[in-house]
């Protein structure tokens, strides 16, 4: 009975916990499904958000229409990490039921697995 009680208030606790920082980071519940879409607006990169720093918020679209990949271009130090991590997180994010910062109607279908491979030790903390 104890032990029931004590899985329970775990349960309580992290759903809270998930709650808590999907306000902390100004998160939305986007949709989900299972189509492999990526449609947000806004997105911005939540370690930078928790930070309050003011990160450049980047819109993402892939699996609607036709679009099947993502190329990100830009100069050094112009964020396609940041975008990367950001697009990374969410994925995870979603698939444990945790708001994501961006813009509301978002739509952010499960994937599975996540990988990364980023061998230069970027940092988004600077």
């Amino acid at each position: 009975m104890m032990l029931r009680a004590v899985r329970g208030a775990t349960r309580l606790d992290v759903a809270f916990a998930r709650l808590k920082f999907g306000q902390e980071v100004k998160g939305v519940v986007p949709i989900v499904k299972d189509r492999g879409v990526i449609d947000v607006k806004s997105a911005r990169h939540p370690v930078l958000e928790l930070r309050r720093v003011r990160p450049v918020a980047n819109d993402a679209c892939v699996g609607r229409k036709g679009v099947r990949g993502l190329v990100i271009t830009g100069p050094n130090a112009g964020g396609k990490t940041v975008v990367m991590k950001t697009l990374g997180l969410f994925g995870l994010m979603v698939s444990m039921g945790i708001p994501i910062p961006c813009s509301p109607g978002a739509r952010f279908d499960f994937f599975t697995p996540v990988i990364a491979d980023i061998g230069d030790l970027q940092s988004v903390t600077g």
